[in-house]
């Protein structure tokens, strides 16, 4: 008896402290995608003993950040430990390989098989060939005998062809199929498998039981940006906006109808505000620390699209940012050919700029500094082809930033051998020493983006989930996303959004009229910058960049050409003069703008035009008609604005006159 109760002891002992250990398959459940990078969430639902056990997930992606795993559990199993290994993923693939040779052989012999069958029939072909003469030494062949061999050596001739071809048509499906059995052993043979993670967990049970094991971890090469599809299917009616995001990763595992959650955020960027300093000047440069897990940072560019031959400046030409043939930002130059981007986050990018009746120019290798502004002004030459041609430089790195401590400007090269007789500002030193040019100093403080402390994953329950440092765009319906780097389309969400419609018309560069959409009131819409389709009245018009990151009250946003405001700009012929008085001249200049409403709905136009100005007290510049036009004195920038019904048509003038000493060159067109 006494060793029954022993037994029975020791049975319950290993039922209720055995340390059991398993592999367990894990599903990816949920992914948070960041701008870089994400947050993936795996669940298995685990049979556990009570007390202690361990258990390994298998199969992880080998490009976890292993600080970032976390293991989640239910109240009752508590969690000892964690730890995380690296497995090569070696296979054992020799069979696989073996059965690929065996087929491949027996492929080959029946090719061989059929190169014979071939052989013998071309053989009867040719016995038939050479015995079709049926004429005798003496008599020839009676007709009745003769139409019997021909109608037989006929059909014969005829299923020798079709069975040649026959077996032509396997042997090539034979050979195909070897070829690509060749590919997969050459495949396996050559290829190293990928390593993979596994993490091993340890813990203790209160009882017996499945249970459900969640486990969360960071990824790099992972990230996501918006895009639109931007439509207006009439001037009357509001704009109709598609939110989308291109989601990409190469994270080494595939996502199959997951849960996806696209934030603003990135854990990448440090999360720690810069320390501060006393600045004594009369000692070394402050060496500030970079906050832990900092990211690249952000910075900007901007600049001027101008017309190479005459220097003047290109409105509405499109500016686009590229990393890896991915758009990363983009601008629409305005009515004086500026531009701008911001935030850029830091790194190399191709700058492409694109317009109508212009060769496209792509700047390759646009290096973008954190916490500073690039300076990039583009000279764009104008062609006749059909064609698009494409004109490409390499980026020249400037020697100094002009977005530098107050001051702002870029030097390249050229620029300081053009100015390398002049004085340049520097820092007197008074140790004899030679200056510097002016600039950051190692010690400046940054900028720093707040970013999104990875924890556990989150589970949200509304569709846009605000946080005080980003926005989470949950989606409702599963998504799957191979690990091939490619990108895969997520819708977010629609909206219908009321705007103002005018148009905007420089005649005397393009006398096509432009419609833009006017937004106001658009920051409850969770909107992000991007690169957006255009579509208007059922017609693609083309690309253009969204950018609601902007200060002003109104978001403009060009819609593209509209051919249903038609806009004329011609010169006043009568009123073209010129004068002798004494040692001047005086010239007369006048041009007429006519304006045509061709719509079905009422439209609003502002034309814009220059004004000549001067800068010498010696050239004098008198306006002589302006229709009651808007002058700007400082830049010369006329406008109107004329609200039209259909079918209106509406005109004005611009007329000035110019005088000048006669020695003197001036430019009056």
């Amino acid at each position: 008896m006494k060793n029954l109760i022993a037994v029975f002891v020791l049975v319950s002992v290993s039922l209720t402290g055995f340390s059991e250990e398993k592999n367990v398959n894990s599903k990816i459940s949920s992914v948070t995608v960041f701008m870089k990078g994400a947050h993936v969430t795996r669940s298995s639902n685990v049979k556990l003993l009570k007390g202690v056990s361990q258990i390994t997930f298998t199969g992880l992606s080998s490009k976890i950040n292993r600080e970032s795993i976390r293991v989640k559990a239910p109240d009752d199993v508590k969690i000892l430990a964690v730890s995380n290994d690296m497995n090569s993923n070696e296979t054992d693939n020799s069979a696989e390989i073996e059965a690929l040779t065996t087929k491949y052989e027996a492929n080959w012999f029946e090719v061989k098989k059929i190169d014979k069958l071939i052989e013998v029939y071309g053989q009867e072909e040719k016995l038939l060939l050479n015995n079709s003469d049926f004429s005798g030494s003496e008599s020839g062949v009676k007709l009745d005998e003769l139409k019997l061999a021909a109608q037989y050596f006929r059909q014969r001739l005829e299923e020798i062809g079709m069975a040649k071809l026959e077996l032509e048509k396997q042997k090539q499906e034979i050979q195909l199929e070897n070829a690509e059995l060749n590919k997969k052993k050459t495949k396996m043979l050559n290829v190293s498998p990928e390593p993979v993670t596994e993490v091993i967990v340890r813990l203790d049970a209160a009882r017996a039981g499945t249970f459900k094991i969640r486990i969360t971890y960071f990824v790099d090469e992972v990230g996501w940006k918006p895009w639109y599809d931007v439509r207006v299917d009439d001037v009357g009616k509001p704009l109709q906006l598609s939110l989308k995001a291109s989601v990409y990763q190469r994270s080494g595992e595939d996502w199959d109808d997951v849960k996806l959650t696209l934030s603003t955020g990135n854990p990448k960027k440090g999360n720690e505000k810069p320390v501060f300093y006393t600045w004594y000047i009369d000692r070394g440069p402050i060496v500030y620390q970079q906050s832990y897990n900092a990211g690249n940072g952000t910075g900007a560019i901007k600049g001027k699209v101008m017309d190479v031959a005459t220097g003047k400046p290109i409105p509405f030409a499109n500016v686009i940012l590229e990393s890896n043939g991915r758009v990363e930002a983009g601008a629409t130059t305005d009515f004086d050919g500026n531009y701008i981007m911001r935030p850029v986050t830091s790194g190399t990018y191709d700058l492409k700029v694109t317009y109508i009746g212009y060769k496209s120019v792509h700047v390759r290798g646009m290096i973008i500094n954190p916490d500073q502004i690039r300076f990039c002004d583009i000279k764009m030459e104008a062609s006749d082809q059909t064609l698009e041609e494409i004109m490409v430089t390499d980026f020249k790195i400037p020697l100094i930033d002009k977005d530098e401590t107050i001051s702002g400007g870029t030097w390249s090269a050229d620029d300081y051998r053009r100015n390398a007789n002049s004085t340049i500002a520097g820092v007197y030193s008074a140790d004899g020493e030679r200056g510097n040019f002016r600039g950051g100093r190692s010690g400046q403080e940054k900028m720093l983006i707040d970013g999104v402390r990875v924890e556990s994953a989150s589970y949200l329950n509304h569709a846009i989930v605000k946080t005080p440092t980003n926005i989470n765009y949950s989606i409702e319906i599963p998504y799957s996303v191979s690990s091939d780097g490619k990108e895969y389309s997520v819708h977010i969400k629609d909206i219908s959004i009321p705007v103002t419609y005018e148009y905007y018309c420089f005649p005397k560069k393009d006398e096509d009229a432009f419609l833009i959409a006017k937004l106001t009131d658009w920051d409850d819409l969770d909107l992000l910058p991007g690169s957006s389709n255009i579509y208007f009245e059922g017609t693609y018009m083309g690309k253009s960049y969204f950018n609601p990151m902007i200060v002003n009250d109104t978001l403009d946003l060009s819609i593209g050409r509209d051919k249903g405001v038609v806009v004329k700009y011609e010169k006043i012929k009568d009123f073209k003069a010129r004068q002798t008085i004494g040692s001047n001249i005086k010239e007369y200049r006048g041009y007429e703008y006519t304006i045509k409403n061709n719509k079905g709905a009422d439209v609003t136009v502002n034309l814009v035009d220059q004004f000549p100005m001067s800068k010498t007290k010696d050239v004098e510049v008198d306006q002589v008609e302006l229709s009651l036009a808007k002058l700007d004195r400082k830049s010369g920038k006329l406008s109107w604005k004329f609200h039209l019904e259909p079918g209106q048509t509406e005109k004005a003038e611009m007329k000035y006159m110019v005088k000048y000493p006669k020695d003197k060159i001036v430019y009056l067109d």
